[in-house]
């Protein structure tokens, strides 16, 4: 059975980052729409830009610097849960 979308480890990061950058909470609609590796790539986006304008803010930078560790690892979830969806619909 393939993991629910909600349950990524992509979906728990996304919905901590929020907290911090509210407007993160717009990379949703492509989850929902099952573009996953473009709501990674604006993540990156909307994150570095916001660390870039506030470099002394510490939450914003961890953040970041967890999103970078961890973005493959994302990628390949979602590739996973893709191939998992393929396979089942079978």
């Amino acid at each position: 059975m393939s993991k629910n979308k909600k349950d990524t480890k992509f979906k728990i990061f996304l919905d901590k980052a929020k907290k911090i950058i509210p407007d993160l909470a717009k990379v949703g609609g492509k989850l929902a729409t099952g573009n996953y590796l473009g709501a990674i790539s604006e993540v990156g986006e909307i994150l570095t830009g916001k660390a870039d304008a506030n470099k002394n803010d510490e939450k914003v930078n961890a953040l970041l610097y967890e999103f970078e560790l961890s973005k493959i690892e994302f990628a390949l979830e979602e590739q996973k849960i893709y191939l998992d969806d393929k396979a089942d619909a079978r």
